[in-house]
């Protein structure tokens, strides 16, 4: 029980920094956008007045490609300091799982990337948002692929988690869906484990840091939760949990 107390008091004080920083983020934000709009505009004017081949057009080639690096960082502190007004509605997440493998595939030749399912085919819908549960698997297969340098196998598990039951309001959360996402990479160092989800915390060449961050928030947006277990050197599995919602009056 009191392992229990300790782990919520955590998560509260962990999501009142992260609403604090989002505050400030967002803030900082908006003050640096339009003068670097005004840097990149005033850069491509002095490169076509210069015109092709000059010999500084690799600095204002440069500075363009600097702008825009700051402005991806610049985006990611928008998404993440805005609040999302959930669309919540029946959702199968093996659908949206099938449609985030679709896309990842896109971008990966198929040669390189395999995904393995174990899916629960009795699991019952959640009440989610499905654009932003595709932002978060997305996200989380995007990492796992990275993570095995870009190639491998990740395993899509499915089940429902026996034992949880949650009162919440006028709801009742009776049963959690849990969605394990299992790659065989690099894997993440114990002290490492519990950083990961803080802002602009990453190990990735030319990452931003907010992509977990981010990812989190919307999981627990849904009343759920993400877990990460993982041994350096064998992979890492990312468990996304969210609750099946019944009705107070239908149980």
């Amino acid at each position: 029980y009191l392992s229990q107390v300790k782990s919520l008091e955590e998560r509260l004080h962990k999501g009142e920094r992260l609403a604090s920083l989002g505050i400030l983020a967002a803030g900082m934000a908006h003050e640096i956008k339009n003068p670097l709009g005004g840097i990149r505009g005033a850069t491509q004017l002095l490169r076509k007045e210069m015109g092709e081949g000059h010999l500084l057009q690799e600095y204002t080639d440069v500075i363009i490609r600097e702008v825009d690096r700051m402005n991806k960082i610049i985006q990611g502190l928008l998404d993440f300091s805005r609040p999302h007004e959930l669309k919540l509605r029946p959702t199968n997440l093996h659908q949206v799982l099938e449609r985030v493998v679709f896309l990842v595939l896109l971008e990966s030749p198929s040669e390189n990337v395999r995904f393995v399912r174990n899916f629960d085919p009795s699991l019952p819908n959640v009440k989610a948002d499905p654009d932003q549960l595709s932002q978060v698997f997305l996200n989380l297969f995007k990492n796992g692929i990275d993570a095995m340098g870009g190639e491998g196998i990740l395993t899509l598990t499915t089940r429902m988690l026996p034992g949880y039951r949650m009162q919440d309001g006028e709801h009742e959360k009776k049963g959690m869906i849990s969605v394990d996402i299992e790659d065989k990479g690099c894997g993440i160092e114990p002290g490492v484990i519990e950083k990961i989800f803080d802002p602009f915390y990453t190990h990735k060449a030319g990452g931003v840091g907010l992509g977990l961050s981010i990812s989190h928030r919307i999981i627990e947006e849904h009343g759920g939760k993400i877990e990460v277990t993982s041994t350096p050197g064998k992979g890492a599995c990312f468990r996304v949990c969210l609750p099946v919602v019944i009705r107070r009056k239908d149980v």
